[in-house]
């Protein structure tokens, strides 16, 4: 933690009191919110990933990432991360989120408020037994959001106020940039038309703040410009274009043919002649223009054809720094926080499917154990495990 530096750039949201003090990163609080209105009525689940500090004996978490919840089972109406959703979430804070681990998950729960539901309490025990892992529940619908975190005798209590910091967020806005884009094309049509790509630019804005929709826009926008030069347009045939091109090209010469006769027989036919290769010109410059808005209209293989066009984005002033208040804030509360180690067992019996990262995100909220865990078990290949095997868990 030597070169972890506090957040200047501060706002606060709600009462601040005793016991445990939340940080969210601004990205990461406006992904979370839309990401939970994009589930419209359904409910959606996110693992939070961050650190935490103490300062003053008081525990610190800052959240600075999100990764959405995939590959999730319902049990009776319960979400669930399942084992394939931490290997993904794993690859996913290898990728934009190194060095962080999962403190917490998101459950939104739309047309509920921000209690949180029981059966939710308990799988957070269940899941997320460190100390200062936390729920985080929205409610779009009705614009509640509230955070939970364990309190006396490992009961989970409501945080009356938390702090929204401001700070260049690379990893975040990457992974928003790439989810945004991800959620707008998976489902493309053969047909790439105008109205499509409207609807790409209305939906690419994952998050409320500005810089972002302008990045999410610059992208969109890109692939615009290469749908328009990289193929041809369903039912559009070149060749009917070059057979018309051909029919008024022979028109005109018969008129020019005509024109030049026109002039040895009878100069008074001049000005007729004249008005007649107007029209003909006319009609030619607007064959041409409708021959380019067909081209304009077209549609390309691949998606990954839109990298090769390249644009230098606009630079978005960065916001006002909101004031920092500082309110007196009471005595902290004296939080039972039980040793972490009391919540990992000495040993675990290998089940069908795990693997040793998985096992390291269960019991550890991190993958940077599974070394540890080879080891204590003098293991030489994370991959020689077999179902049965008791594995000698260490401590944190």
């Amino acid at each position: 933690m030597e070169d972890f530096e506090f957040p200047t750039n501060i706002k606060q949201v709600g009462s601040i009191g005793g016991g445990i003090k939340i940080y969210v990163e601004d990205y990461v609080f406006s992904f979370l919110r839309q990401y939970a209105a994009r589930g419209n009525y359904d409910e959606r689940l996110a693992l939070l990933v961050g650190r935490s500090i103490v300062i003053d004996n008081v525990p610190v978490v800052f959240i600075s990432g999100a990764v959405s919840g995939e590959y999730l089972s319902d049990e009776d109406g319960v979400l669930k991360f399942t084992k394939k959703s931490f290997e993904h979430a794993s690859e996913q804070i290898d990728r934009y989120f190194r060095g962080l681990e999962v403190v917490g998950f998101m459950h939104s729960q739309p047309g509920y408020g921000n209690t949180l539901n029981a059966n939710y309490e308990k799988y957070h025990k269940e899941m997320f037994k460190k100390p200062y892992q936390v729920v985080f529940v929205v409610d779009h619908i009705d614009k509640q959001n509230s955070f939970y975190y364990y309190h006396e005798k490992r009961e989970l209590a409501e945080l009356r106020g938390y702090f929204i910091y401001y700070e260049k967020n690379d990893g975040m806005h990457e992974y928003m940039l790439g989810l945004s884009t991800k959620s707008t094309l998976q489902e493309r049509p053969e047909e790439i038309t105008d109205e499509y790509l409207d609807r790409a630019i209305e939906q690419a804005s994952f998050a409320e703040d500005e810089r972002t929709k302008a990045m999410d826009l610059i992208k969109v926008r890109k692939i615009r410009r290469a749908v328009s030069g990289s193929g041809r347009h369903k039912g559009h045939d070149p060749r009917r274009a070059v057979g018309m091109l051909t029919t008024f090209s022979t028109a005109l010469v018969t008129v020019c043919v005509v024109m030049g006769a026109g002039l040895v027989q009878n100069e008074g036919r001049i000005n007729t002649l004249e008005g007649e290769l107007v029209n003909v010109n006319t009609m030619y410059k607007n064959l041409l223009v409708q021959m380019k808005d067909q081209q304009s209209k077209t549609v390309f293989s691949d998606i990954t054809q839109t990298e090769t066009v390249e644009e230098e984005p606009e630079e978005i002033p960065e916001p006002e720094p909101a004031p920092t208040p500082e309110p007196e804030e009471p005595a902290p509360d004296p939080i039972e926080e039980p040793a972490e180690e009391s919540s990992i067992p000495k040993n675990y019996t290998i089940q069908e499917g795990d693997n040793l990262s998985y096992i390291s995100m269960y019991f550890y909220g991190t993958n940077s154990m599974v070394a540890r865990i080879m080891e204590a078990n003098n293991l030489q290949n994370p991959d020689n495990i077999q179902v049965g095997n008791v594995l000698v868990l260490p401590r944190p």
